[in-house]
């Protein structure tokens, strides 16, 4: 009610307004003196980088927020980066958010897609542009943009996220949903609380916002409509 939320993307800044006036309030850096944990595929856990620059890294990395993929839950303004190599856009395949009060910024990388198969351990896959069949219950496939056949991660519009109880839900367009705790002290592996799919990787496709109503969550692929709650 007594503020606005924007990203400067010029400036990769987070910016915020009273929402009664207009006047600018405060502006967060979303580059300098932030925690950026990566995932390391050697040791098969997070690097943290504390305090960092982003801009100083090799090579420096800009911060592009996706586009409507952000919510304000918490205290935080949570947000997913645009991930391109070529651009060096990022972090790349990763989740933001910026504390409000403190004006710390973190950064926790996510599992790009994940293999599943009847008896076999979840296979993550991390650091590697995906893609999927965009072919609807009629087998047609609708793809107008070579674009609508990547992951998700860069220049499409996703579906927003929602939040019920305290979780983040957000889904890319490979069908893959993240569960983020909001609450969480740190953003670390912890608060990735569940890696969910709406299908089979390399096979499914999404750009929905989830519903909730009634204890149950409503979300779709291009397949298919899917209720979640208890029977």
């Amino acid at each position: 009610s007594r503020y606005a939320y924007w990203f400067a993307q010029e400036t990769s800044d987070h910016q915020v307004i009273d929402a009664q006036t207009g006047s600018l309030i405060k502006t967060q850096s979303l580059v300098n003196k932030v925690d950026y944990r990566r995932f390391d595929p050697k040791s098969g856990a997070y690097q943290l980088l504390h305090d960092v620059n982003l801009k100083q890294m090799n090579p420096p990395i800009t911060v592009f927020p996706s586009q409507f993929c952000n919510i304000v839950t918490a205290g935080y303004h949570y947000f997913l980066c645009f991930t391109d190599a070529a651009e060096h856009l990022g972090p790349p395949y990763c989740i933001g958010r910026v504390e409000i009060a403190t004006d710390r910024v973190e950064y926790l990388e996510l599992p790009v897609s994940v293999a599943r198969g009847p008896g076999q351990t979840d296979q993550f896959i991390w650091g590697k542009p995906q893609s999927s069949l965009v072919v609807n219950s009629r087998g047609i496939d609708v793809a107008g943009d070579e674009r609508s056949r990547r992951d998700g991660w860069y220049w499409c519009y996703l579906g927003s996220p929602t939040c019920v109880d305290g979780k983040i839900y957000i889904t890319t367009m490979l069908g893959l949903t993240y569960v983020i705790d909001s609450h969480a002290k740190v953003l670390d592996a912890k608060a990735l609380l569940a890696v969910n799919d709406l299908g089979p990787a390399g096979t499914t496709w999404s750009l929905n916002s989830i519903s909730y109503a009634n204890g149950r969550l409503y979300h779709r692929s291009i397949k298919e409509v899917v209720c979640i709650g208890k029977k």
